[in-house]
C-alpha cells in the first residue's frame, strides 16, 4: 500500500504545482489559443470602429448645428446692420430735406449736399447758394473766339491759345491746325 500511497503522492504533486506567481496550476487562468486571441482583436477593433464612427456622427451633428446657428446669427446680423444703414440714409434725407427747405435751395442742387447732419448740411447749403449767387451775377459778354476781330489785325483765320487747346479733342486740334488757326501757337507766320 505504501506504493499507492506514494503513486497517489506523485499524482496529487502534479495537479497542485505552483505557476510562479503564488497560485497553483489549477487556479492559474487559461491560455488563449491564437483563435480566441484572433476574435478578441477582431471584436476589439470592431468595436473601436464602430464608436470612431458614432463620433465622427456626432461631430458631423453638432458642427451642422453650429453652422445653422451661426448662419442664423449672421443672418440676424445683416439684417440688423442693413436697417441701420437704412436707418441713417433716411435721417440723413430728412435732414436735408429740411435743409433745403429752410434755406430755399433748389431741387437741382440739392443733390449736391452730402453732409448727414443738419449743421454740415446748412453750411454746404449756405456756401452753395451764395456761389451760385456770384455765378448768376450778370457778365459781360466774352467774345466768341471764332468770331469778331482776329489778333494783330491780320487777315486769316481766327488764332486759338493754349488755353482753347486744353479742352479740345485731338481731332478738333487737327482740325484746327488744317484750317490755319493754330499758326500764333505754333510760330507760323500768317501772310
Amino acid at each position: 500500500m505504501e506504493t499507492e500511497t506514494t503513486t497517489e503522492t506523485t499524482t496529487e504533486s502534479a495537479t497542485v504545482e505552483p505557476t510562479g506567481d503564488g497560485t497553483t496550476a489549477a487556479e492559474a487562468p487559461e491560455q488563449p489559443t491564437p483563435n480566441t486571441v484572433d476574435r478578441a482583436k477582431k471584436g476589439l477593433m470592431a468595436e473601436l470602429l464602430a464608436e470612431r464612427d458614432a463620433r465622427r456622427k456626432a461631430e458631423a451633428k453638432v458642427k451642422e448645428f453650429e453652422e445653422a446657428n451661426q448662419s442664423e446669427a449672421e443672418k440676424v446680423a445683416a439684417r440688423a446692420e442693413a436697417a441701420e444703414k437704412a436707418l441713417a440714409e433716411m435721417t440723413a434725407k430728412a435732414a436735408r430735406l429740411e435743409v433745403v427747405t429752410e434755406l430755399g435751395v433748389p431741387s437741382d442742387l440739392a443733390e449736391f449736399l452730402t453732409g448727414s447732419d443738419p449743421e454740415s448740411l446748412r453750411a454746404q447749403a449756405e456756401k452753395l447758394m451764395a456761389a451760385t449767387a456770384a455765378n448768376k451775377a450778370p457778365r459781360a459778354p466774352q467774345p466768341d473766339p471764332s468770331q469778331g476781330a482776329k489778333p494783330g489785325g491780320s487777315t486769316g483765320p481766327t488764332q486759338l491759345t493754349r488755353a482753347d487747346l486744353a479742352g479740345m479733342s485731338a481731332e478738333a486740334i487737327t482740325a484746327a491746325k488744317a484750317e490755319g488757326r493754330l499758326n500764333d501757337v505754333l510760330g507760323i507766320k500768317s501772310t
